[in-house]
């Protein structure tokens, strides 16, 4: 872990339980997807979704590479230095991101990809930065403190998992872990944009803006669809 730890230079601290209400929304997210993922096929999809997290995840913590140079919060009981809700939040944010691309058909898995990095571009700045979650190091072009190649790897890892997903599971169904991936990127922009104050927080919260009403229009959009048919 490199010395110069970008989120060590925090203005101003966070609120307390900030970061644990965090995680339980994440803890709820995962528990609704697994609830719609519950065939056999579908478990067996969240899986390998969550043992390819844990692979990407542990080779990013242990030796600097894929994500970019970080570290998840030694106050959480680490497995291999990764967080353990990590994993299976992987396959939780990609479920819910195949339910926001259902209605593009075979595109379907490259836009899910897209909006699991919106995801990480919505979360990750405060989640790192005001809650400490998990820390970057230095090094490398960033967008609001987040490597530029993390935004990269999230792209593929979540494409390969979306690939995957279409093969085992078919067109996504359900609305539940969509409205409630909502409801997590909401709590980051509430509970962050107050405490955040860095000169690009502004920028962020637009920016988290924009990816919560991306995923609500499609929400919308299925709603309609489904109403009319």
């Amino acid at each position: 872990m490199s010395s110069a730890c970008v989120a060590c230079a925090q203005p101003g601290a966070a609120a307390p339980g900030g970061g644990q209400l965090l995680e339980a929304s994440i803890v709820l997210l995962i528990a609704v997807s697994l609830l719609e993922l519950r065939s056999k096929r579908g478990l067996a999809w969240a899986a390998a979704a969550a043992l390819l997290g844990f692979a990407a995840e542990y080779v990013g913590v242990n030796m600097g590479m894929i994500f970019g140079n970080y570290r998840y919060s030694p106050g959480a009981p680490l497995i291999g230095g990764v967080h353990p809700l990590v994993p299976l939040a992987w396959a939780a944010v990609v479920h819910a991101s195949m339910q926001a691309a259902s209605t593009w058909g075979r595109r379907r898995p490259l836009v899910a990809a897209a909006y699991a990095v919106l995801f990480d571009l919505a979360v990750d700045p405060i989640a790192s930065t005001v809650f400490h979650i998990w820390e970057w190091g230095g090094g490398g072009p960033t967008l609001f403190t987040v490597p530029l190649e993390n935004f990269a790897a999230w792209f593929v890892l979540a494409y390969v998992m979306a690939l995957l997903y279409e093969r085992m599971c078919g067109a996504p169904r359900g609305y539940a872990s969509q409205a409630v991936i909502m409801g997590v990127i909401g709590l980051h922009i509430a509970l962050g944009a107050p405490l955040c104050g860095y000169p690009w927080c502004p920028y962020w919260a637009a920016a988290a803006v924009g990816v919560l009403a991306a995923y609500g229009y499609s929400l919308s959009r299925r709603w309609r669809r489904a109403s009319s048919g």
